[in-house]
């Protein structure tokens, strides 16, 4: 992401997004209400002498009052709709909708009543994230590979491969042809898969259960010709999806990068799992619980889901701002979780939100359980 200009007193900030993830950044900082300002493509009608001439598409910069907005992971691109509430006005209408979609490389200005500080720290963590590597994985066994790249918005699965070598009974001669034909594949992808994110210095992970992810580390150290900085290996239960987030749980991505954003939110969850088990009392979780946490200052950490964020009701919206204002007031740490993240299902199973107290708070949920458990 390229910060162009900051005008925070105007709360005008001029961006051009780089890559997917930061139109990722970017869908949970526009909200409902923004102005939005950027070049686009609008049909529009003109009348000369003789007739009217309808449907020419033409560049105009338009600026609109957004109503929603939507991301499109598989077309790389970001939808931004609402009312036209600056343009020429002998092409477009004012206050007829238009929607305006952002690519990696389009300049647009983002204009919001009051910038607060966890969506100006998302956009620098953004610009930062251009230097921040992301790491690419490959969980194999005899049967699937399973490809992927970690980076601070969480996973993605990138490829799917199967072998023709498991279920089908083979020589030696035969196995050690289909398992090689296997290895060919996934290098062919993972030489792409490099290439295309600048993985250079970084070294390649190998992950599964069994004796294949060695082999296949020698088959790649011989004949794989990839450029990275060597290769890293360990054991995962399986070759499946589950296995890339069996790998960060087990430390596998820590030992590479330690500052990646989501590897601080599995420390978060893990802590505050093993505080529930332990039945202490700094902990809180749910919206309102949170909250109420939050307005006396307790919350060292907080971890809260995008999607919880974004909520669209104005109840909430103002609940949820009210929230992240008093933890910044405290000094407390906002991270905000992907629904990419290794932790997203379990924070959506405490109410997509939760923090990890200072010091114990008396809540009333806690009370309404011991009241239960003494009768």
């Amino acid at each position: 992401m390229k910060i162009l200009e900051a005008n925070l007193k105007h709360g005008e900030i001029v961006v051009v997004p780089e890559s997917f993830d930061d139109l990722w950044h970017l869908f949970n900082i526009i909200m409902p209400g923004d102005l939005v300002f950027a070049k686009t493509v609008r049909s529009i009608s003109r009348r000369n002498s003789i007739r009217r001439k309808r449907g020419e598409r033409v560049v105009v910069y338009l600026g609109i009052k957004v109503e929603d907005v939507k991301f499109h992971e598989y077309s790389t691109r970001l939808r931004i709709k609402g009312k036209i509430v600056e343009g020429p006005e002998d092409l477009v209408p004012m206050g007829a909708y238009h929607t305006i979609n952002v690519e990696p490389g389009t300049t647009l200005k983002i204009v919001k009543d009051e910038w607060p500080e966890y969506m100006l720290r998302r956009l620098n963590e953004a610009v930062r994230a251009v230097q921040r590597p992301q790491v690419v994985i490959v969980a194999v066994d005899e049967s699937e590979a399973t490809i992927g790249v970690i980076s601070d918005r969480g996973v993605t699965v990138t490829h799917t491969l199967s072998s023709n070598v498991s279920g089908k009974s083979y020589d030696v001669e035969g196995y050690e042809y289909e398992l090689r034909k296997f290895f060919e594949r996934i290098t062919e992808v993972l030489k792409e898969v490099v290439e295309r994110i600048g993985h250079k210095d970084l070294p390649l992970v190998i992950v599964g259960p069994g004796f294949v992810k060695d082999r296949l580390k020698e088959y790649i150290e011989k004949k794989g010709n990839i450029q990275t900085k060597g290769i890293i290996t360990d054991t995962t239960s399986s070759a499946s999806e589950s296995a890339l987030y069996e790998a960060i749980k087990r430390g596998v991505i820590s030992k590479i990068l330690s500052d990646m954003h989501i590897l601080q939110e599995s420390k978060i969850m893990e802590e505050f799992l093993r505080r529930i088990a332990k039945n202490e009392q700094n902990i809180a979780y749910g919206i309102d619980e949170v909250s109420e946490c939050a307005k006396i200052g307790a919350i060292q950490e907080l971890l809260i889901s995008e999607n919880l964020i974004r909520a669209l009701g104005t109840e909430n919206r103002q609940k949820i701002d009210e929230l992240l204002r008093n933890v910044e007031t405290s000094k407390g740490n906002i991270i905000i979780c992907s629904e990419k993240s290794p932790v997203a299902r379990q924070l959506k199973s405490f109410g997509d939100v939760i923090a990890l107290l200072r010091y114990p708070v008396p809540l009333i949920r806690r009370e309404n359980e011991e009241n239960v458990e003494n009768e």
